[in-house]
């Protein structure tokens, strides 16, 4: 593993394992929630693309939501904010990866109208990315005392749905339609 960044708000890495495929560069973002140094933070990960041409995976708490979608709670979103975490993605060329589970990554835990829920934690990638890992899947997990869910992201996930066990039962046969609906089955195969 090289790491080629590392601050308390990123961490850049690369990575090369023999048992399994990853993305070729890796970034853990924790972005401030204070405007102006919120943006060294963007342009720094700006200066990562200067020549990226391999896969990358970003994921963290950006410490941004993306759309009105993405709050729900007390204050509006800052219109400004959101599009200076836009712009860094589109400069970056990174795009969300979506998710399965819970809509909201953060609460703040409080009740009525203090309450606050808001999607701040993602993974973003690059298309490089999403052509080497099309079966990626994020996974948003609620953890237990902590404001924050866990991401996790399968590179090539797998549907688990077991196909249905077929069951029989006697009285079908006693349909009028039976033997032609098994004929028609056994024609098909």
């Amino acid at each position: 593993m090289n790491i080629w960044f590392n601050s308390k708000n990123l961490i850049h890495v690369s990575a090369r394992l023999e048992v399994i495929k990853m993305p070729d560069y890796i970034t853990f973002v924790y972005g401030v929630p204070t405007d102006e140094k919120k943006m060294l933070i963007w342009n720094k990960m700006r200066d990562f693309t200067v020549n990226m041409s391999n896969s990358w995976l970003c994921l963290g708490d950006f410490n941004d939501v993306k759309a009105v979608t993405e709050k729900l709670g007390k204050l509006p979103i800052n219109v400004r904010r959101v599009l200076n975490f836009e712009y860094m993605l589109a400069d970056c060329e990174l795009m969300d990866l979506g998710y399965q589970g819970s809509k909201f990554t953060w609460n703040n835990r409080r009740l009525g109208d203090e309450d606050v829920k808001e999607r701040l934690d993602r993974a973003v990638a690059n298309c490089e990315f999403r052509e080497d890992f099309q079966n990626a899947l994020v996974t948003i997990v609620d953890l237990v005392g902590s404001d924050h869910h866990l991401l996790i992201v399968d590179y090539d996930y797998r549907s688990s749905l077991v196909p249905k066990t077929f069951r029989f039962e006697v009285i079908q046969a006693e349909h009028e339609k039976f033997p032609e609906v098994v004929r028609k089955g056994w024609e098909w195969r």
